[in-house]
């Protein structure tokens, strides 16, 4: 009887223990977990604007949904979105294909937790005005940032 009451019970702690230790262990449960840094979830919504063929639309807005560490932009760069085969690097300046505008942060070498971003065509058509299919891929150090990975622009 104590034998499979002793079972019964580390079993219970076996299905039970993850959900425990999860957020006290968040940077080893969070895949994007770099250097000491704390990655946060982000999300990306389609732009107010509405897509045309110009080359200047304001494609998208991404904003953090869950705290981590501010990012220094020399790490994270390039923010990637693919619209079918053609990829497309985003930068904070520069000759990118479209452009990284910071919102609310104190420091512009930094996407800081109160930063809203928008992601600005710079010069050439990404998304038409019909519309299409967004994937954004956003890493830091090599690991890639948990979020928001497709969106439709309209």
């Amino acid at each position: 009887m104590k034998v499979r009451s002793l079972a019964l019970i580390g079993m219970i702690l076996l299905i039970m223990m993850p959900g425990c230790t999860t957020p006290w262990g968040y940077a080893m449960a969070n895949d994007a977990t770099r250097g000491g840094v704390i990655l946060g979830v982000y999300d990306a919504d389609d732009a107010a604007d509405t897509a045309t063929d110009d080359t200047d639309d304001t494609l998208m807005r991404i904003d953090w949904i869950e705290g981590g560490d501010d990012l220094d932009w020399n790490k994270v760069q390039p923010l990637r979105l693919s619209i079918g085969d053609n990829v497309y690097d985003c930068g904070i300046q520069g000759n990118f294909p479209c452009l990284i505008q910071q919102n609310g942060g104190d420091d512009d070498n930094l996407w800081e937790m109160n930063d809203i971003l928008m992601i600005i065509e710079n010069g050439e058509n990404i998304v038409g005005a019909s519309g299409g299919q967004v994937d954004i891929h956003i890493s830091y150090e090599g690991s890639k940032i948990s979020g928001t990975y497709s969106i439709y622009i309209v």
